[in-house]
C-alpha cells in the first residue's frame, strides 16, 4: 500500500470544503481532518452525511474536528487533537475557512 497522506481541510461543513473532502477520500491513501465550525446539532450538512457514510463502511480516514478560526483556544485545541491522532504531522492543508466576523461581513460593502 502507498504511504498515507494526511490532509487538513478547514471550512469543511459544506460547499467547497465538503467537496474537497469528498474528492480526497476517493484516494484510499488519503487521511483527512475536516475542520468544522458548526455544532453537532447540524447533523444534516454534507460533511456529516459523508462522515456517516465512512463510519458505515468502517472507514476511519475522515475525522471531524471542531475549529473556530477566530478563536485562539479553538485553534490550539484542534491542533492538539490532530497531533494526538497523527503525531508524525500533516502533509497538506486546504485553508477554506472564513475567519470573518458575521457582523463585520454584514456591514462590508461588496
Amino acid at each position: 500500500m502507498d504511504e498515507q497522506r494526511v490532509w487538513v481541510v478547514t471550512g469543511a461543513n459544506r460547499g467547497l470544503g465538503a467537496e474537497f473532502v469528498r474528492q480526497l477520500l476517493l484516494d484510499k491513501t488519503n487521511y483527512v481532518f475536516a475542520t468544522i465550525c458548526s455544532l453537532p446539532e447540524d447533523v444534516a450538512g454534507p460533511i456529516y452525511t459523508l462522515h456517516r457514510r465512512c463510519l458505515a463502511h468502517q472507514d476511519d480516514r475522515l475525522q471531524l474536528i471542531h475549529l473556530d478560526t477566530s478563536d485562539e483556544a479553538s485553534i490550539k485545541a484542534a491542533a492538539a487533537k490532530i497531533h494526538k491522532l497523527k503525531p508524525d504531522g500533516i502533509d497538506y492543508v486546504i485553508n477554506n475557512a472564513d475567519a470573518t466576523d458575521a457582523a463585520d461581513a454584514a456591514s462590508s460593502a461588496l
